[in-house]
C-alpha cells in the first residue's frame, strides 16, 4: 500500500476510522475491517501489530497462541496457560535441538508426578492404587532413598510418613526444603501420632500440610490437588511478568536459587551459543533437574527463560542508551536483528523502535 502516517497509527484499529488521504486505500471505505480483524484476533487470545512507512507500505502481523493438547483440560474451556506459547502466523520453527527437547518434555506426562515415601509396603501399595488414576507415582521405602529420588526426579509433590528408618519424615522435609534442587516442592507429612509437638516440628521444617492416620482418602487427594494448584497459580503469576523479582518469593532457598540463576545468565547474555546445558553445568545440576526447577518456579522452559532475560536486558538498553537496535541485538546474544525484533514483539507486544520511542 501507500503507507500510513505515524499520527494515524494509534487510531488504525478503532471502528470507523480511516486514514486521511486523497488516494483510495484498498476497497473498503467503511473503516471497520481492521477493527473487526483485531476483535477476531483477540477472541483467539492473540494480538495484531502494524509497521508502516509512508510511500513504502505497511506490514501487518498477527500473533496467536499455540496450544499443546492437555487431556485434563475441557476442550471447550481453552485458556492461555502452561501449555501455550506465542508464535507468529509467519511460523518460525526454532531448530535448536535443546529447545525442541524441552518442549517435548514439557508436553509429555501431563499428570503431576508424586513421590510416595513410606516404609509400610501395604500402605504404600494402597496409596499408589488410589492415586495412580490422577497422578504419576514413584516410590521410596525410607527417607534416605526418598531424598535421592526427589533430587533426581524432582516430583511435583512429596507425600512422606514421619516414622521411618534411616531418615524420618521430619529430617527428609528439612533436607528437601533447604536444598536448592527441591526447595519448591510441596510436602505432605503422614503420621499416626496426634501430638501437637510433632505437627509443630513438621511445620517448622517447611511442611506444607500434615495429615494424621487414619485419614480420609478423598481429603488427602483434595489437599494434594490444592497444593499443586497453588503452585500452578504462583507459576502463572511469574509467567505473566517480564521481570522475575525473586526477592518476593517467600522460600529463601528458592530466592537464592533464582538470584544465582539470573547472575549466571547475565554473565553470558552476549554469548549466542550459551545453552541450557551450559547453564545446568554452571548451576551444578543435570539438565532435567534444572528444567523441572525452572519450570516449577517460573512456568517457562530454561530456553525461554534465558531468552526472556536477553529481551529484558535489551529493553533496558533501549531505554537507557543510544545504541542502535542491531547493536543491542548482538549485545544480548541474538545473531540476527530480524529474529531479535520478532522475539521482542512476542514478549513486549511492540517493536523495539516503538518501545524505545515511547520509553526513552
Amino acid at each position: 500500500g501507500i503507507g500510513i502516517p505515524k499520527e494515524s497509527m494509534d487510531k488504525l484499529f478503532h471502528p470507523f476510522q480511516q486514514v486521511n488521504s486523497n488516494k483510495p486505500i484498498g476497497s473498503a471505505t467503511t473503516g471497520i475491517g481492521l477493527a473487526l480483524t483485531k476483535e477476531l484476533v483477540e477472541l483467539h487470545k492473540g494480538f495484531i501489530w502494524v509497521e508502516s512507512e509512508v510511500n513504502k507500505g505497511s506490514s501487518f502481523t498477527v500473533y496467536l497462541p499455540v496450544y499443546y493438547y492437555n487431556p485434563q483440560k475441557d476442550a471447550q474451556g481453552v485458556e492461555l496457560s502452561d501449555n501455550s506459547e506465542w508464535v507468529s502466523m509467519e511460523v518460525q520453527m526454532d531448530k535448536t535441538s535443546e529447545h525442541i527437547q524441552e518442549n517435548r518434555a514439557k508436553t509429555s506426562g501431563s499428570r503431576p508426578l508424586i513421590l510416595l515415601v513410606e516404609d509400610n509396603a501395604e500402605l504404600r501399595s494402597f496409596l499408589r492404587n488410589e492415586l495412580k488414576t490422577g497422578f504419576r507415582i514413584i516410590e521410596s521405602v525410607n527417607g534416605q532413598d526418598g531424598f535421592t529420588q526427589a533430587t533426581e526426579k524432582i516430583p511435583d509433590l512429596v507425600i512422606s510418613d514421619i516414622m521411618m528408618d534411616k531418615m524420618n519424615g521430619i529430617e527428609l522435609c528439612k533436607k528437601l526444603k533447604t536444598d536448592e534442587r527441591t526447595s519448591h516442592i510441596p510436602i505432605i507429612l503422614l503420621t499416626a501420632r496426634h501430638a501437637e509437638e510433632v505437627k509443630l516440628n513438621g511445620f517448622e521444617t517447611g511442611a506444607d500440610d500434615y495429615i494424621t492416620k487414619p485419614f480420609n482418602m478423598a481429603i488427602l487427594i483434595s489437599r494434594i490437588r490444592n497444593l499443586i494448584e497453588q503452585r500452578r497459580k504462583l507459576r502463572a503469576i511469574f509467567s505473566r511478568r517480564n521481570n522475575f523479582d525473586f526477592t518476593t518469593i517467600a522460600n529463601k532457598t528458592d530466592s537464592r536459587f533464582l538470584e544465582k540463576l539470573n547472575n549466571v545468565i547475565e554473565k553470558n547474555l552476549s554469548n549466542p551459543d550459551f545453552t541450557p546445558s551450559m547453564l545446568a553445568s554452571s548451576m551444578a545440576l543435570s539438565r532435567m533437574q534444572l528444567y523441572r526447577k525452572v519450570s516449577a518456579l517460573t512456568n517457562q522452559t530454561v530456553y525461554n527463560y534465558i531468552r526472556t532475560m536477553r529481551l529484558n536486558k535489551a529493553a533496558q538498553l533501549l531505554v537507557t542508551t543510544d545504541m542502535q537496535i542491531a547493536e543491542i541485538a548482538f549485545s544480548v546474544g541474538f545473531t540476527e536483528p530480524s529474529h531479535f525484533t520478532k522475539c521482542f514483539i512476542r514478549q513486549f507486544r511492540q517493536t523495539p523502535s516503538h518501545f524505545a520511542r515511547v520509553n526513552h
